[in-house]
């Protein structure tokens, strides 16, 4: 079978730090460093499992460290389904692991996974069976869903408006804050227009935000309006005003803009090899945030699947905070392809072992981290439904954004920019939002004054 490693137990670097909060995980104390993201707070403690899917009840971890996955759901203070890689951490902060009958490790419903390896169709089960059926069913709507409904809401007129209209003089609204939203912005700026730019993570930066991107040039942006931790939820189709609502916690609101710039980059790439949901995988950039920012070692014997430009520094990084590095496979090995691969990877509540297929037959090493850098998916769920036209690149294997030299897209005032329409670097991404903020600007300037729905 070959070897393994016993369960990881993830690790500060620094024991002992300056500053330290309280929180509490399913009824128990655990210390943790303010404002760092919960998921680091837990592995930070050793904890391995955030929480267990909902139909089969796998168990899950914080892969990602993007907001993109949502399998890191865990309740806060009372509001369930909160994602634990993007929720900072508080004083007294009550965290409860969600989709568990007994407790996350010893999950009792986890059985489902094992009675039904070849997946499980609910909506089938019994059918034609009328004594049966109904009862199955009511099981099954008890245990859908994710987490419970909030104990105690607020009374109604204490409440936010849920809906309401957006801010006036929004001339031209980005989104997304990586470089090239970032780039588009300025450039919107200097055309003289006034841009909003809004990022759903709570920090601007994007891709740029890893410390395997240090030395990367950044576009700043002084003096220009940004709300983070704010995400769009839904543009207007073709054929209607241009219209775009976003949301900001449990808030929404509507923007009118002139013209709109898509700079929404990426999701993060999917490995592809049997269990890869498993925790003890982690996307490259997150795994380096987690040791160069929150003081967090993912792992102590690390396989490392990167694509080439990130590698050595990814390496230099773990190997200086005390990883060992077991093996080093180009990023293709995740995906299935090369001389070797990557077949699997086994464990019970994390990572023990990987299983490699190599020219000289199968292989399995020990090991308790998983880490890889993999081609990202472009988000393109707005562009498409702006009307927008998705094209296939064989070269990143996924649908990309098909624009103008210009970012401009077949529905007017609608531009698209950065890694969202091609692969390019973030040199080239700052250079794509800069034209597609430009042709924004000019579109929007150019608007006679019954067209300015801005307010």
């Amino acid at each position: 079978m070959g070897d393994t490693v016993p369960p990881v137990t993830t690790s500060r670097l620094d024991p002992s730090p300056d500053s330290e909060v309280t929180i509490t995980l399913d009824g128990e104390t655990i210390t943790a460093r303010p404002g760092e993201p919960l998921a680091a707070a837990l592995m930070g403690a050793g904890v391995q499992v955030i929480g267990r899917s909902s139909k089969y009840h796998r168990v899950r971890g914080a892969p990602c460290g993007r907001g993109h996955c949502h399998q890191c759901l865990c309740r806060v203070d009372g509001q369930p389904n909160r994602q634990a890689c993007q929720t900072p951490v508080s004083e007294g902060m009550v965290v409860e692991r969600q989709n568990a009958l007994g407790s996350a490790e010893n999950d009792l419903l986890a059985a489902t996974d094992w009675l039904f390896p070849r997946g499980l169709d609910h909506h089938a089960m019994f059918t034609g069976m009328p004594l049966i059926q109904p009862v199955v069913q009511k099981v099954v709507r008890k245990l859908s869903g994710l987490g419970h409904l909030p104990g105690a809401l607020p009374a109604a007129e204490g409440l936010p408006p849920l809906l309401d209209q957006g801010p006036e003089g929004v001339e031209v609204l980005v989104i997304g804050g990586g470089n090239a939203g970032i780039a588009a912005a300025r450039a919107i700026q200097g055309a003289g227009a006034r841009p909003l730019l809004v990022e759903a993570l709570p920090e601007l930066g994007g891709r740029l935000r890893s410390p395997l991107h240090e030395d990367e040039p950044r576009t700043t942006l002084p003096g220009l309006r940004v709300r983070t931790g704010t995400s769009a939820e839904w543009i207007s189709g073709p054929g209607h005003p241009l219209e775009v609502v976003v949301r900001q916690a449990q808030r929404l609101q509507r923007i009118l803009p002139r013209a709109v710039v898509l700079a929404t980059g990426n999701y993060v790439g999917l490995s592809r090899f049997e269990n890869n949901d498993l925790p003890g995988l982690f996307d490259a950039r997150w795994a380096a945030e987690l040791v160069a920012r929150w003081g967090v070692l993912p792992g102590r014997k690390v396989l490392l699947c990167a694509m080439d430009e990130l590698t050595d520094r990814l390496r230099a990084l773990l190997e200086e905070a005390g990883a060992s590095i077991v093996a080093t496979l180009p990023a293709e090995a995740a995906l299935g392809r090369g001389e070797t691969r990557v077949l699997g990877v086994n464990g019970r509540h994390w990572v023990e072992q990987v299983v490699l297929a190599t020219p000289e037959g199968e292989k399995r090493l020990a090991c308790d981290a998983l880490i890889h850098s993999l081609p990202g998916h472009p988000c393109l769920e707005l562009f498409h439904a702006a009307g927008g036209q998705p094209g296939w690149s064989d070269e990143r294997s996924a649908f990309e954004a098909r624009v103008a030299p210009d970012g401009s897209t077949p529905r007017p005032g609608v531009f698209a920019a950065g890694s969202m329409t091609a692969r390019m670097s973030p040199a080239e991404a700052s250079e794509s939002g800069a034209r597609a903020g430009s042709a924004a600007a000019a579109f929007a300037l150019s608007r006679p004054p019954e067209h300015d729905h801005a307010g």
